[in-house]
């Protein structure tokens, strides 16, 4: 990921990297500029790790046809087919099973698999998904409870699982809601029932 020197996208960035260091915990966006705007957080984020030399595919844009707009001008991030693409953004919380098809790296280089980022409408600390996944790995004392996902498609968590089973090789994942709550699961973290 990129670091950017504006000092609100240093703050976004510092407030994903602590997500990604602690997968599973529930971290808060600085302020977003607009909270009355839907996708105000996940084009926060966004604009935070991105720019012109990082690819970008939005799954279901129908759901938000101005947002790619917003994002190439805030971030000159080049549209390309899901398969190449290095940012995967399912603003819906839903990818239909195309998720299937993100990069996951390869053995030599497992580093360029597809960072996918959901949408989705709230994250809650507390209980556990309805099917009861937990997290363990890196960054986890033991193992934790997946928060509670509000507008998170419960089989793009299973096909989540299915990607990340053969690591290093998979997808990291980040979660933000519209609150600007952020729950990261990199490729390293194990989901399990």
């Amino acid at each position: 990921m990129l670091f950017k020197t504006g000092s609100e996208d240093q703050s976004v960035f510092r407030t994903i990297l602590q997500a990604v260091s602690h997968p599973g915990r529930i971290f808060v966006l600085p302020e977003a500029s607009d909270r009355r705007k839907k996708w105000a957080s996940l084009l926060k984020l966004l604009t935070a790790v991105m720019d012109g030399e990082i690819t970008h595919h939005i799954v279901d844009g129908a759901l938000c046809p101005d947002f790619s707009d917003l994002l190439y001008a805030a971030t000159k991030s080049p549209a390309v087919a899901l398969e190449s693409a290095d940012f995967v953004i399912v603003p819906g919380g839903d990818t239909k099973g195309s998720i299937t098809s993100a990069k996951r790296g390869t053995p030599e280089y497992p580093d360029m698999a597809a960072t996918i980022v959901y949408g989705v409408r709230f994250i809650a600390a507390g209980e556990a998904q309805d099917d009861g996944i937990f997290l363990q790995g890196p960054g986890i004392h033991g193992r934790i409870a997946l928060p509670v996902m509000d507008g998170l498609n419960s089989n793009d968590l299973r096909l989540l699982f299915e990607i990340n089973n053969d690591f290093p090789l998979g997808v990291d994942t980040l979660f933000v809601d519209e609150a600007g709550r952020v729950v990261a699961i990199p490729r390293s973290t194990r989901m399990t029932d």
